[in-house]
């Protein structure tokens, strides 16, 4: 007796014959689905990478130097009253300088008659229980930096000096040779995301293999 059914409307063993098998289907979508998963974690370690690089090119590295001033009395010799009187005066005109000597408006002043780059900095902090002062200054290259850490060191000797309570000497110059070279936070920052978001995208791609 012959078989007059529709090939539509036999069972799917049946129709199954000439082709991929189930087998070889699910492998290749297996394999698309494994390339796809790598697809975003490559991209996001490349464009990473990319983008600390450009960082290093663009941003220049700092350098810092500094130039020490210490304060002296006035007049040596006294008794006991006056010398501890003219200690806590120069303490006060020492502490009155470092706000003075790091001003922002002050360091841009002096800078702009060395000149350096619109990008130097500096800063002046007081030894702990003593009348010293150290002037940092932070530029794109050792001779910048210490250009500008010397100039502002001599203005402060200068102004100290105008001033008749206290005399100022300079007990270490800035030494482009000593400069000190730092990495720019801002490059080490980028360089920390990128390895967190490419381990992040590594990992996600990592839970979701089957």
């Amino acid at each position: 007796m012959t078989d007059h059914r529709d090939p539509t409307d036999l069972p799917a063993a049946e129709t199954r014959g000439s082709g991929s098998s189930p087998t070889s289907t699910d492998t290749d979508g297996a394999s698309r689905t494994g390339i796809g998963r790598w697809r975003l974690p490559l991209a996001i370690v490349v464009l990473g990478t990319l983008v600390v690089a450009l960082t290093a090119l663009l941003l220049p590295g700092r350098y810092d130097a500094t130039s020490v001033v210490g304060l002296r009395a006035a007049s040596e010799g006294g008794n006991q009253a006056d010398i501890a009187a003219s200690a806590d005066s120069l303490k006060q005109v020492a502490q009155q300088e470092v706000v003075a000597s790091g001003a922002p408006g002050h360091v841009e002043s002096i800078g702009r008659s060395i000149p350096v780059s619109r990008d130097a900095k500096a800063t002046a902090n007081l030894d702990p229980d003593s009348t010293t002062i150290r002037i940092v200054a932070q530029g794109v290259s050792a001779r910048e930096s210490s250009a500008l850490a010397n100039a502002l060191a001599d203005d402060a000797v200068k102004r100290i000096g105008r001033d008749g309570t206290a005399r100022a000497v300079i007990l270490e110059r800035a030494e482009p040779t000593y400069a000190e070279k730092k990495p720019n936070r801002l490059l080490v920052a980028g360089a920390g995301e990128a390895a967190v978001l490419a381990a992040a995208a590594l990992a996600g791609a990592a839970r979701g293999r089957p």
